[in-house]
Formats: C-alpha cells, structure tokens, sequence
C-alpha cells in the first residue's frame, strides 16, 4: 500500500502537470515563502500563484487557510494563494476565504479536479471566474459538476428549411468579414408598452465544456420553461457564418463543425468560433452564447471540441412576481448570487428604406402552415428569402440606416448573404415576380446584435394552387 508521503508527492506531481498544461511556468518546493516550504509555485501572464496541494482524508479546515495566508504573507503582495484539495473543504474554511480577502486564496476541490484531469475544464477560466467571484462578489465559487439530468430532453426542432438550388437544408452558409451580427425573424419586444426602459435582465455564467453540457442546459430550459420551435441560431468563424433554426437543428450544427468547414471550402479556419441561440422565452427572450474550440492536432493526437466561454441572458418585461423557477436555474448554473439588472434604454430599432430594394433571390426559407394547434401536411409556405446582400462591400449604408441607433447595422457590410423576413407569405412553389427590401429592424441581446431585415413580394405570376410539399431525396 503506498505511504501518505508518497500519495500526498504524486498530487502535487499531478498539480504541476495540470498547471503546466495551463500555461503556467511551475517551480516545485520553491522558496518564495522562505523559511516555510512551498509545495509549487506557478507564473503565466502577469499572475503568480502560491500552490498548496492537500491529497489527505482530512478536508482543508480553517487552520490550513490561515497557514497558507502565513506563507503569502513572506511574498510579494500580487502573489495568489492557491489549494487544491482531494477531500474538499470545511464550511469554516469556504467562511474564512470569503470573510478575509486581503490575500486572495483560491481553492480547487476534488469534483474540479476530476474535470481537470479529464479535460472538461480549462484551469485558466476557472481561475478567473473564481478571482472574479470573490472580488466582485465575496464568495468562494466551486464550478458545477458536468452535469447530464436533461441530455435527453427533446429539443425542438424547428419548423423552418432553406431551400437552395433545391437542395433541402436545416441551416445555411454565407461569406463574412470578421462581422457577427445575428439574422433573426422574430425580435421580441419586452419594453413593449412602457414608456422608457427595456424590461429586467439576467446573466448567468455557465460552465459548459462539451457539446453534451450544451445540450444538457437546452434539455433543461426546455424542460422547465419550454423553447419555442422559431427559435434562431448564428455560428461565426473567421471567414464564414451559418444561421439556421432549432435548438436540436443548433446542437447538430455545432457537433459538425468540420463537415461544415469542408462543405463551406473554408480556406482558413480560427481555432475557436462563436456560437449563439436566440428564442422567445415566456413574454420576452433567452440568449445562449460562447466560444467553441474546435478540434486540433498536437503531439498527443486528436483533441476534440470544447467550449471555454458560455453565458446565459434572459431579459423580460420585469422581474417576475415568481422567481421560483429562475431562483432554481441560477442554482442549476452555479450563480445563486445572480440577480435582474433594470434595462434602461430601449434597445429595438426600425428604419424603413426610402427605396425598396429588389432582391436577388438565392434561396427560400420554408416552414409548414399552421391552422389552429395542427400543422398542415398538404401545405408548407415560404415566410422568407436568402438573397444576396445589396450592403455586401458597399462603402456606405443608405443615408436612412447611418443614425446613431441603427449604426451597429455596418456589420451587415461584410455578410454576403441576408435573410429577409416576409411579411406577406406564399404558398411553397408560386411564381413570385420580385422580392423587395424594404424595412430593417436591429436589436442587442446582451452582447449579440440582432439583425431583422424584413419585405414583400409584388404580385404572383404563377400560383401552384394547393400549395407544394418539400420532399427529401
């Protein structure tokens, strides 16, 4: 059976290895503390970490805190305390990290390092979600588990295909410029009917690792609140983005990012792209954003995707006069100190274009028609179109679109291709004589710009009658 000692000097080995896959330069049993010994001591990118390494049955209590704050106490003041710990702590102990801040101390517990070991954390965003929490908000954060209660919820659909050069599809692609703004039909209102202001918003910080962690958190709003099935998603890399519908059509598309590369020939590729879902939630929205790392080569082999930063925004009308549910998913998330923040601005936008625009039409986007609470088999209609955009390498936007208000609007100057919403549909097959721009709406979500261009078609010049059916080949 193998010694205390030599169990207690292979964690602090694993410590260092963990670290040192962080980033961070490490010194094993340094003197920075001198005379008292240090077990690692750790530098990446202008912070120095003070490491203690506990793989003991006993929890890290409040005199092991206080002896660590001794050792920081013989350092330079921007050194960090940092323990990891195989047996957790003591309440006392959480206590005393919050209590006391005049030394920063960070503590990993063992559910954080299992994630580490295996890869489901990145060391460095955990250590500054932590420093964030405790100065910002005095509490000792501990990342949720990875958690799978809701994988297997059922996620909408979506009720929306593209159809271009007849080929049937669940999302589409387009040429962009470093531009990320966010096509969606759909911009709900949550100021509307007050006379200044845009409703409460809440932020939530998550911790999503995997493509399972991601549909595990769409598994659960769904589940407790329910998503609809017109909601919209934006995937951008460098040189190409993907809007489509559905939070199962989102996870799918997020899944195949390279087939996605190789379809779209995508000459060059970053090593993360952003990813977002947008949706109506109860009377107002719900934004899931973040950063997938795709996959990449090293020495050891093949690495696969991983998120490094995800959030969670919800904005309404107001606070809810029943936080139950929302007290419960900040739970869920690890943000129990998260609260609703007043919006003060209004935040949707609409310009009417002087002149509509004839668009020339790639695309159309098609969805059933609904009578009641069924959906009509026989029918499906088109509700919008995939054209190229008129604004693509224009030096300026048309003198309406350049107020201040309508300014983040630019971002459409790098997007090949715009999805235009139509206010008058038609039966899937007419002939339509030409479709026109004519409107532009544009919102943030947070951090996400929302863009809704929205028209009309001019007259049919061949009707089907009873309407067409998309069939996959």
């Amino acid at each position: 059976m193998q010694s205390a000692a030599k169990r207690g000097s292979a964690f602090e080995m694993e410590i260092a290895g963990l670290l040192r896959a962080g980033g961070f330069d490490i010194t094993m049993n340094a003197g920075a503390a001198r005379p008292r010994q240090t077990d690692i001591h750790a530098q990446r990118e202008g912070i120095t970490l003070l490491v203690e390494a506990k793989n003991r049955r006993r929890k890290v209590d409040v005199a092991d805190v206080d002896d660590l704050r001794v050792r920081l106490q013989r350092t330079t003041a921007d050194v960090v305390g940092v323990v990891f710990t195989a047996s957790g702590l003591t309440q006392g102990a959480i206590k005393q990290i919050e209590v006391d801040r005049t030394r920063e101390v960070l503590a990993f517990n063992k559910d954080e390092i299992e994630l580490l070991r295996h890869g489901r954390e990145d060391l460095w965003q955990l250590i500054t979600h932590k420093r964030k929490q405790l100065r910002v908000h005095g509490k000792a954060w501990f990342g949720p588990l990875s958690r799978s209660e809701f994988v297997g919820v059922k996620l909408p659909v979506g009720n929306t295909e593209f159809v271009i050069r007849k080929a049937i599809s669940a999302y589409f692609a387009s040429k962009t410029q470093n531009a990320y703004g966010f096509y969606t039909m759909r911009i709900p209102d949550t100021g509307w009917g007050i006379p200044s202001g845009q409703g409460a918003l809440l932020r939530l910080q998550l911790s999503l690792r995997t493509v399972e962690d991601l549909r595990n958190i769409l598994g659960y709003l769904h589940d407790k609140f329910g998503l609809s099935n017109d909601g919209s998603f934006s995937i951008h890399q460098t040189e190409m983005c993907w809007h489509g519908s559905g939070a199962e059509t989102f996870v799918k598309a997020v899944v195949e990012c390279q087939a996605r590369y190789e379809r779209a020939r995508l000459n060059r590729a970053h090593h993360s792209e952003s990813v977002s879902y947008f949706d109506k939630f109860r009377d107002g929205w719900v934004l899931l954003s973040g950063q997938q790392r795709v996959g990449w080569e090293s020495d050891s082999g093949r690495h696969e995707s991983f998120f490094h930063r995800s959030d969670l925004a919800i904005q309404l009308p107001g606070v809810p006069v029943d936080v139950a549910s929302y007290l419960e998913l900040c739970r869920y998330t690890g943000n129990d100190w998260a609260q609703f923040q007043y919006v003060g601005s209004r935040g949707i936008h609409t310009r009417r274009l002087n002149t509509p625009i004839p668009l020339d039409v790639v695309g159309l986007s098609v969805q059933g028609r609904v009578y009641g609470d069924h959906l009509a088999d026989e029918k499906q209609v088109v509700s919008g179109v995939i054209a190229r955009n008129p604004f693509y390498r224009t030096k300026s936007l048309p003198d309406e679109l350049l107020s201040d208000e309508m300014k983040p609007l630019e971002d459409l100057q790098c997007i090949e291709l715009i999805l235009c919403d139509l206010r008058d549909w038609h039966n899937f097959g007419d002939q339509v004589g030409r479709y026109l721009l004519d409107r532009l709406e544009v919102s943030w979500a947070d951090s996400e710009l929302l863009i809704r261009p929205s028209g009309t078609w001019d007259r049919i010049l061949n009707r089907l009658g009873v309407g067409g059916r998309l069939k996959r080949q």
